[in-house]
């Protein structure tokens, strides 16, 4: 009789469920932003804090960041989309020139939309009040508007959302999360520099697969405004 062989034990099955975002996440993204939105300005209101740009700017970026781990916890369960990993240093200074490429392409669309609509209004005064203020307000609408919004969107547009669209191709990713992520910022002339940013970043995500030279991109063009309100005004 010969000696029984040895056996490998069977691997442990996967009980994690790994699937791309798809559609459930395309749709529930900008559901849930809203729904965040009013929720967060229904409570800041009640509490009294609602025509604090600081409190709504914080409070929304923790939003935001909540968001982002639950449409990828629910179904996804892989942070995978977000596309995480460090790219050359060179992408990420591609990246941040392309902030202040977009920044300054800023001006002749802010000079055509007035000439065309005579429309002078600033739709973003309330950031320019908080900036001006100076002091601590300037150093927290800096660390907010300019690195942590950039952070929490380019998670939720550029990681999330393009992400559910990738597999119909490069072009309607980055048209429809372009397009999904200009719309949400509501006022046109906003919407239209809000989409020109978010399909240079997706080209940019598309080219290095990693959400750090877009995310360069956009904390650059944000910055790059609070610095002007702040010694323009």
């Amino acid at each position: 009789m010969s000696a029984p062989t040895a056996t490998r034990p069977l691997p442990a099955p996967d009980t994690t469920s790994r699937r791309a975002p798809g559609w459930p996440e395309f749709v529930l993204a900008p559901v849930g932003l809203i729904a965040m939105d009013v929720v967060i300005g229904l409570g800041l209101h009640v509490a009294g804090w609602g025509e604090n740009v600081l409190v709504v700017l914080l409070a929304t970026v923790l939003g935001t960041f909540g968001l982002v781990g639950l449409l990828l916890a629910l179904r996804v369960r892989s942070w995978a989309p977000l596309r995480l990993g460090v790219p050359a240093v060179r992408w990420v200074v591609a990246g941040a020139a392309a902030g202040v490429g977009l920044r300054l392409l800023c001006i002749p669309i802010g000079l055509a939309w007035q000439a065309l609509t005579g429309d002078t209004g600033n739709p973003q005064q309330f950031l320019v009040d908080a900036v001006t203020a100076g002091g601590w307000s300037l150093a927290i609408m800096l660390l907010l508007a300019g690195l942590a919004v950039p952070l929490a969107e380019e998670m939720l547009y550029r990681g999330v959302v393009y992400s559910s669209l990738r597999r119909y191709g490069p072009v309607v990713a980055a048209l429809g999360s372009s397009v999904v992520f200009g719309l949400l910022h509501l006022s046109p002339v906003v919407i239209i520099v809000a989409f020109l940013l978010g399909l240079v970043n997706a080209v940019l995500v598309e080219r290095t697969g990693s959400l750090w030279p877009a995310v360069a991109s956009h904390v650059v063009f944000n910055t790059s405004a609070l610095v002007l309100a702040a010694t323009l005004f």
